[in-house]
Parts: C-alpha cells; structure tokens; sequence
C-alpha cells in the first residue's frame, strides 16, 4: 500500500521503493537538470525538445534504464509533461524494484514481449496513478522542474 512520508521530500510507495526529490542541479546543456533518486540510484530528468534528443523520436517521454534518465517532450503543455513524467516514472519503477527482470523470467518471455507488455501496464497505470495522486494531493511537482 503506497503511503506518504511527511518529513522531507521523499515519498515512500513501499518498503522496497523510495524516491527523493533532490535539489535542482545545473543546468545540464539544453534541458533542465533536475534529479531524482530511485532506491539510491541519482536519476536525471530532462526537459529537452524532440528534435534535440534521440530517444524521443516519436514519443513525447522517454525512461533510459542504462544511463538513469528520462527525458520528457520540452514541447507538451505543462499539465502534459506532468502526466508523461508519472508514466516514465512508472518505467524507472519497474526497472528499479527488478518487476523487468522477475515477470519476464516467471512468465517465460524474451525481451521484445517484455517490452510490449511492461508498455501496456505503464499506459494503464499511469493515468490512474497520476490522477489518484493529484486528487488526493499527494503529487506535487517542484516549480520549474516541468
């Protein structure tokens, strides 16, 4: 059951995962530097422009597992970004707590059936999530990180 840690900026979803909301950093070239720690992992959010970044050639968000980024269209409306931030969150989520690596394995399926499958959750969970989040107030998105 997710529950909200009070003190600080750090919201608990369970005991296996924790994110933190770190200081804004410098601005790193073209995008907002914003930070993001994921059960200890730094993970960079970045605001950039489609054109600018090739892992958003078609998407309007992008979650980079490797390298602990996401990238989120510099283009959509405010209101946009914050409900395309939660869905590649959801991604990051996925990676951090192991879900990538231990349904994959217990249902018997490769890579690229993973990746269609884990698509179809985050779509359907992203929005009930962010909307569960906003209504209750227990989303709030730092000014200017978006």
């Amino acid at each position: 059951m997710a529950r909200r840690k009070t003190s600080g900026r750090t919201l608990l979803i369970d005991d296996a995962v924790e994110i933190e909301i770190l200081e804004p950093r410098k601005r790193a070239r073209r995008s907002k530097g914003y930070a993001l720690t994921i059960q200890g992992t730094e993970w960079r959010v970045h605001v950039v422009s489609r054109g600018s970044c090739r892992a958003l050639k078609g998407c309007e968000g992008a979650c980079d597992h490797e390298g602990a980024r996401i990238f989120i269209a510099a283009e959509l409306s405010p209101e946009r970004r914050a409900d395309v931030f939660v869905h590649e969150l959801l991604h990051a989520l996925t990676f951090a707590s192991g879900v990538d690596r231990a349904v994959p394995a217990s249902m018997g399926c490769d890579e690229k059936k993973w990746t269609e499958v884990d698509e179809t959750i985050v779509r359907l969970l992203a929005p009930v999530l962010f909307d569960t989040l906003t209504r209750n107030g227990l989303l709030t998105i730092p000014k200017g990180m978006l």
